[in-house]
């Protein structure tokens, strides 16, 4: 394999099967080889940073059992005004400088168990909780990272749970082409998250139609997806079950599991092909998921705690992009989610000898979202995004005490608009950035908001460059502090300032950040709910990604200091919160045996000791402290088999 401009070999380039383990990476002279057992059409990919991907398709049916190719790559920073400007056409995921993640490397990461909330939680910046749902980035909590797909906000992304009980994602990773993650500092185009986004983009049109079966200790997952003969259509369905009561029995736990947690999740979509880079997408998915456990209470010996959970879930998105002339593209979407969650949570006897009817918690939602995004390029060095978005949110709240009948109910309606412009430029081949702007509104706070954001980059050598990013972010307080003049709250907002470094080499890059974040408007409880809360976080990262200093073997390191306080909810003073550790480290391996079909995946989490309250202590020592230290190791086995 060679550079197309200097003609010159690649070394450490990937030479990939799409959708499968088949691959090998390139020697000094460019040469490269691997074994598959593939057949049919495939399509070839090859890689390497900083060059423009090569994908070719053959018929391996055609072709002779020992096939030779001759590759050439385009260097990037060549063809940077094409490709940046003109070859990215339909592109709205604003993913530079984010870091990515695809089904397979999902599905071999090590304890991931297929979920993609699992494999992001080995990123810097994110906390390796397994007592918290969702994703927790740079000393947030998890409500202030949102998820969008296809452009749209999904507002349920992860199963509903108990306390204490981390939850997987609804999703499975096969269903996009890519999972971009941002821990701060993101586009305009996006808004109503204080800390970070995970940005996905479902698979356009398949190669081939593909079945799939998976199946793991906890459950299974069954795929398939029809190409219609025409190339231009498919359609989709996948089916998933998972269990983890006989994985309990096995294994026990310090909470009494009578039922699950068991999750059903059906979903559906369809794809079609309108022009050459243009596209129609649905996609629809029903679950629901349950759990119901016992734990003993803190305060008395003979009496237990008892939570249970049913949750059910409707979501469909469907989006539409095009070029429409002019150097002008365009992407419209409409999404609706709806949600309901049944608690059933009392103190009982230890013996559970006498069963009482339980105090109830019902929570209705439902949103309705629409946006239009129109990106039109101005030069070859300038485009720009403009676009506007609508949100209708119903939440209702319904507390019932079963014994005294006496019912606590709150309903909160919320009409969103937001606005947003941004511009992607390039001085010369050494400065290029992205500013920003976004106007929003939300009728239940009766308030607006501005936030101007920018981002600065400066290449001082090749493949390395130095970044700034500077923003502020806007996100409404969640409906349980709005059931009651709401109007009395504001925007909760967090200012961000991102100074880093990174570099790629080869298969490789280095990444360093530092950080610092302002929180005004934060929710207080004390004496009463009120928008007075404030608060920072402030720390450092660095990620490393290496496939070519040990043979065959691919690794991630990360590493992250944290320093954070806040005052909110309860806190009389202000303190750490109770999710954040200060130290957080990760190493994930991945290594792929050809011989025998098999990926080996292996990682390894650790975690600093975190905070907690201890009521024996004066106000002045609140929360300080200290959890044991975190550690989690994850070994995933997975074996390709062909039929």
């Amino acid at each position: 394999m060679s550079s197309e401009i200097r003609n010159k070999p690649i070394e450490g380039a990937s030479v990939t099967l799409k959708g499968t383990y088949d691959g090998a990476a390139t020697v000094a002279d460019g040469s490269f080889s691997f074994e598959t057992t593939e057949t049919g059409e495939q399509t070839i990919i090859a890689h390497s940073i900083g060059y423009k991907d090569s994908v070719s398709v053959l018929n391996l049916n055609t072709q002779p059992k020992k096939l030779a190719l001759n590759i050439q790559l385009t260097d990037a920073f060549t063809a940077l005004d094409v490709v940046t400007v003109k070859g990215k056409g339909s592109d709205f995921l604003v993913k530079d400088g984010s870091i990515t993640l695809h089904s397979l490397d999902i599905r071999a990461m090590g304890g991931s168990n297929a979920d993609i909330g699992n494999a992001f939680r080995i990123m810097p910046g994110v906390q390796p909780t397994s007592d918290a749902t969702g994703l927790l980035v740079r000393g947030g909590t998890s409500d202030e990272t949102r998820v969008f797909v296809d452009g749209m906000a999904a507002t349920t992304f992860f199963y509903t749970g108990g306390p204490d009980i981390s939850q997987r994602s609804r999703f499975s990773p096969e269903l996009f082409s890519g999972n971009f993650f941002s821990s701060g500092g993101y586009s305009a185009m996006y808004g109503q998250a204080l800390s970070s986004t995970l940005i996905l983009d479902t698979r356009k049109l398949p190669d081939r139609s593909t079945f799939n079966l998976n199946v793991g200790s906890i459950g299974a997952n069954m795929e398939f997806n029809k190409l219609l003969p025409d190339k231009k259509q498919s359609f989709g369905a996948s089916l998933n079950y998972s269990n983890l009561q006989p994985y309990y029995q096995v294994v026990k736990q310090y909470r009494d599991f009578t039922t699950g947690p068991a999750y059903l999740d059906a979903t559906v979509n369809y794809r079609l092909k309108v022009s050459k880079n243009g596209y129609l997408k649905f996609l629809g998915m029903y679950g629901n998921n349950a759990v119901s456990f016992y734990e003993n209470n803190l305060d008395q010996v003979n009496l237990k705690n008892y939570l249970g959970l049913k949750s059910k879930n409707l979501y469909g998105n469907i989006s539409f992009s095009n070029f429409i002339g002019n150097g002008t593209f365009i992407q419209t979407g409409l999404s609706y989610s709806s949600q309901r969650n049944q608690y059933e949570l009392d103190t009982l006897a230890a013996d559970q000898s006498v069963q009482m009817p339980k105090n109830q918690r019902i929570v209705d939602g439902e949103v309705f979202q629409a946006r239009a995004v129109i990106r039109k390029i101005l030069s070859p060095v300038t485009d720009l995004y403009t676009g506007m978005e609508y949100f209708y949110s119903n939440d209702e709240i319904n507390n019932i005490q079963t014994l005294s009948g006496k019912a606590l109910s709150g309903l909160v309606k919320d009409h969103y608009w937001a606005g947003f412009a941004e511009s992607n430029w390039k001085l010369s081949d050494k400065i290029e950035g992205r500013t920003g702007v976004r106007l929003e509104y939300s009728s239940v706070l009766r308030q607006w908001a501005f936030s101007p954001r920018a981002t600065i980059n400066y290449t001082f050598a090749p493949k390395s460059r130095l970044f700034f990013s500077y923003g502020d972010f806007y996100q409404k307080p969640l409906s349980d502090y709005l059931t009651v003049e709401p109007e009395k709250r504001t925007f909760q907002k967090s200012t961000h300032y991102i100074l880093g470094f990174q570099k790629e080499y080869k298969t490789n890059l280095i990444r360093m950040e530092l950080y610092h974040k302002d929180y005004s408007g934060l929710i207080k409880t004390i004496p009463d709910i009120n928008s007075n809360g404030k608060g920072y976080a402030q720390g450092a990262e660095v990620f490393w990604k290496n496939s070519t200093m040990i043979r065959n073997l691919e690794y991630w390191i990360s590493y992250s200091y944290l320093d954070t306080k806040r005052e909110y909810l309860n806190f009389p003073v202000q303190a750490r919160p109770n999710f954040a550790a200060e130290h957080t480290a990760s190493l994930a391996l991945r290594r792929y045996f050809s011989p025998i079909s098999t990926n080996i995946g292996l990682t390894y989490t650790y975690a600093s000791g975190r905070p907690y309250f201890n009521p024996n202590r004066s106000a002045e020592d609140f929360m300080k402290d200290k959890t044991i230290d975190y550690h989690n190791i994850g070994l995933t086995v997975a074996h390709l088999a062909t039929v």
